[in-house]
Order: C-alpha cells, then sequence, then structure tokens
C-alpha cells in the first residue's frame, strides 16, 4: 500500500513547522534512515520507519520547486516508502508542487488525500500560538500514519 498525504496551505501557513514537529514525533531523538537537507533554507526529505512502514517527509513545497520535490518523490517511491507527506501551495496549475503531487499519486496508483494546517489570523481576537496549533496539527498527522493500514478498507 502506497499512500501521499499532501499538506497544503498559502504560503507562511505552517506547513514546514507543522512537517517539522511531526519529524521530531517520529523519530523521537533516533536517527533517521535517511536526511537530505535542501539549498532552499532550512527544508528537508527525512525518510523514517513506524510500525514497519517507511516514511518520507517533504517539507518543501513552495512555487519554482517542482523540480525539488519530484526528485524527492521519486526517491521516496524509488526507496520503497510507503507513506509520503509532503507540503504544498493549493493551486493545481502547470508546473505547480500541488499538480505534480497529484498527477504522481494518480499515475503511481497511491491513496492520496490532502490536509492543510491550522490557521490562525493575528489580530482577530484573542492570540493564539501558531506553535502550539503546528503541534497539534503535526500530532494529527502522526495519528494519521499510525492508522493507515485502516485507510484503505
Amino acid at each position: 500500500m502506497a499512500i501521499m498525504l499532501i499538506v497544503k496551505g498559502a504560503g507562511s501557513r505552517g506547513k514546514t513547522s507543522t512537517l517539522k514537529n511531526l519529524i521530531d514525533n517520529l523519530l523521537d531523538g533516533k536517527e533517521p534512515m535517511d536526511r537530505e537537507p535542501t539549498t532552499y533554507g532550512d527544508d528537508v526529505l527525512v525518510i523514517t520507519e513506524r510500525n514497519g512502514m517507511k516514511i518520507g517527509i517533504i517539507t518543501l513545497g513552495d512555487p519554482g520547486c517542482t523540480d525539488y520535490v519530484r526528485e524527492k518523490v521519486e526517491y521516496c517511491h524509488a526507496k520503497g516508502v510507503d507513506f509520503i507527506v509532503a507540503a504544498s501551495r493549493t493551486k493545481y496549475r502547470t508546473d505547480s508542487v500541488y499538480k505534480f503531487l497529484w498527477d504522481y499519486a494518480h499515475e503511481k496508483n497511491y491513496i492520496t488525500f490532502e490536509t492543510s494546517t491550522i490557521v490562525k489570523y493575528d489580530n482577530w481576537g484573542k492570540h493564539v500560538s501558531a506553535d502550539v496549533l503546528n503541534k497539534i496539527c503535526a500530532e494529527n498527522i502522526l495519528n494519521i500514519i499510525d492508522k493507515a493500514n485502516e485507510i484503505e478498507k
């Protein structure tokens, strides 16, 4: 079973922070099977294992990075990663990361679905910690990973 979860959202909505929290939760102090930093700031590809599944997390999904994301998704596929979690903006248009992820997953017959981060807007109501919301979202994604065997039923 191959699964792809796309974490989508507009710019600066916590996709990378959420996925870094997910990586921390998955690793829990252990070394990953594979870690590749990018030349795009502090984004990263991490491959680790949980409950007998290989999990790949790609934190970069910005416009203009489609070739990088393609390379990392294909790398995960070639390495037999069972569950890919990838960040993306939300536009399904030519050369977008979002279009690539959906089209690739369809072509390779992945179970594919998407979620978004928990978004807060400053200056609307009381202050809410983005860090706390990103951690909660990461825990939700971890719960999805842990229940992956129930998804295909």
